[in-house]
């Protein structure tokens, strides 16, 4: 339903966009472009959250998933997408480690010696990312899950 002062225009092909009738009896707006006197991506008084390129309900990233569809299929993004895959796959110290841990079948323990099978380890960041660690192969190592467990735990209790 449309908000009060608004009409609802036709539905263009790139997207479905609220209109203002000025005092002139024009449509004020385009269909791309948020309206004026409104900033985009903002919450508006019932909570809800409006796309940064219309007024409809943001639902992907500050975006409607008409307007997210479209910013994802643009040609810069899926590239960007794709070179950042690869330098993850090339450099992530977690993943290196992954991969040798697969190709061997298994690893030791780091903390409490145990072998066990690949699918049964974790690659663990000595200090984690989320408190500033490196994603590097001096800050990487191989623990059960168990050891896994308790080390996260430990980790994160202590910073709270």
């Amino acid at each position: 339903m449309p908000r009060e002062g608004f009409q609802r225009q036709g539905r263009a092909p790139q997207c479905s966009a609220y209109s203002v009738r000025g005092a002139h009896g024009r449509d004020v707006g385009c269909s791309a472009r948020p309206l004026p006197g409104r900033r985009p991506g903002r919450r508006e008084r019932g909570g809800a959250v409006r796309c940064i390129d219309c007024p409809e309900p943001a639902t992907h990233r500050r975006r409607c998933k008409h307007h997210h569809q479209v910013y994802e299929n643009r040609a810069s993004v899926r590239a960007r997408r794709a070179r950042r895959a690869v330098l993850v796959r090339v450099f992530s110290g977690a993943a290196r480690l992954r991969a040798l841990v697969g190709a061997r079948g298994g690893a030791r323990c780091a903390r409490c010696g145990s072998v066990a099978l690949a699918g049964s380890v974790d690659v663990d960041h000595v200090r984690p990312l989320a408190r500033g660690g490196e994603d590097a192969d001096q800050n990487v190592q191989v623990l059960c899950r168990a050891c896994h467990l308790a080390k996260t735990g430990e980790d994160f209790a202590s910073a709270s």
